[in-house]
């Protein structure tokens, strides 16, 4: 009986966890200015980094090569179960993929924070919502950023592919 309280306890307070998460608006003017004193960081990983408390570290972490200072891919955990993953190292390729799981929240908050994040960075390409916005992309469906958008039963997790 004592088990099965504090299981329904602990599964109540993991639900009202995730109803209670509230996604941070993006400061434009801040991210941009720290993105320009350090641009091998992702504008995502910046917003990251400023709104929530990492809790793990960089994890997994690979390097092209033993000089290269900067990570080419890597993971961390955030707190509201908040997991980022980086992937740049394929060097012929010259894109970036980055995998960002969020707790569930209402559709439209999490797509108003994607164009919000993406508004951040200072592009001339403009974007645009799929019909069923699973799928922000450029207009002209060429180079630029491209935000995949899957709802899962706790989360929501964000592709998102920038390259030539």
């Amino acid at each position: 009986m004592k088990t099965t309280i504090l299981f329904f306890a602990f599964l109540v307070t993991c639900v009202s966890t995730a109803q209670d998460f509230e996604l941070i608006k993006p400061n434009k003017k801040d991210l941009r200015t720290k993105f320009q004193e350090n641009s091998s960081l992702d504008i995502i990983y910046l917003y990251l980094s400023n709104n929530f408390t990492s809790i793990t570290g960089k994890q997994n972490v690979k390097k092209i090569d033993k000089n290269n200072t900067q990570p080419c891919s890597f993971t961390e955990t955030f707190s509201n179960t908040i997991k980022y993953s980086y992937f740049s190292c394929e060097e012929e390729e010259g894109g970036v993929t980055t995998l960002i799981e969020f707790p569930k929240i209402e559709k439209n908050k999490i797509t108003n924070w994607i164009e919000q994040i993406y508004e951040v960075d200072l592009t001339d390409i403009p974007n645009e919502w799929n019909s069923n916005k699973s799928e922000y992309r450029p207009k002209d469906k060429g180079a630029g950023c491209y935000f995949i958008l899957k709802s899962k039963k706790d989360k929501w997790l964000i592709e998102v592919s920038c390259g030539c």
